[in-house]
């Protein structure tokens, strides 16, 4: 009786642990992919993480969901300071691609065309001159347009990508977690309970998923 139960308890332990293992497994599998990326599936993590999906209960796959999930307003409130800090935070690379490059030609295009004029109009201009004196306020008013139009596009497309980027993150998360193409697997957990004698009585109970 008491090995029977010894036993039962050791298979228990065994099947719980493995069970465990494929959840941190799948928690640190998640954490390596980009789920904003379109070529997940190529991903050799992603497969991996698939192949773990069956054997999670649906309580594990909401939890990972649920630890997982990117809130875009975090990151766009991070995006609020120039050069994409939340989207570095976030891990969103192309975001940081468009917005930091976009964002500092612009600042540079604005400082070093300010400093060029003012050092312009510094120089001895004969009196009269009003064709020179024009020259540098065009060119300063051309070039500080684009600089700013430039700053305002990489630094406007910041704010708005965290909101596209984890919207599609989230839904490639969920979409992973709750694969529309399972395999059938099955599971098979011991139990304990009393009988009608008094005693205790074992077994295993199958689970099968599909």
């Amino acid at each position: 009786m008491f090995k029977k139960a010894f036993i039962l308890i050791v298979l228990f332990s065994s099947i719980s642990f493995a069970q465990n293992y494929n959840f941190f497994e799948a928690e640190m599998l998640i954490n390596s992919i980009d789920f904003g990326n379109k070529n997940i599936a190529e991903n050799t993590n992603y497969i991996r993480l698939q192949s773990l999906i069956p054997t999670l209960t649906s309580t594990e796959k909401s939890l990972l969901y649920s630890e997982n999930k990117q809130d875009g307003v975090k990151y766009m409130l991070f995006n609020l300071f120039p050069f994409a800090v939340g989207s570095i935070v976030q891990r969103d690379w192309l975001s940081v691609a468009v917005s930091v490059p976009l964002e500092s030609i612009g600042i540079i295009m604005i400082a070093s065309t300010l400093l060029i004029a003012e050092n312009a109009r510094s120089e001895d201009i004969p009196v009269g001159d009003k064709y020179n004196v024009a020259s540098i306020n065009v060119a300063q008013t051309t070039f500080v347009t684009i600089g700013s139009v430039m700053f305002l596009s990489g630094y406007i497309f910041a704010l708005i990508r965290p909101m596209l980027y984890s919207s599609k993150y989230n839904l490639n998360l969920a979409d992973s977690l709750s694969p529309k193409n399972n395999p059938v697997s099955f599971s098979v957990l011991p139990y304990i309970a009393p009988d009608d004698f008094n005693g205790m009585q074992g077994g295993l109970a199958f689970n099968i998923k599909f």
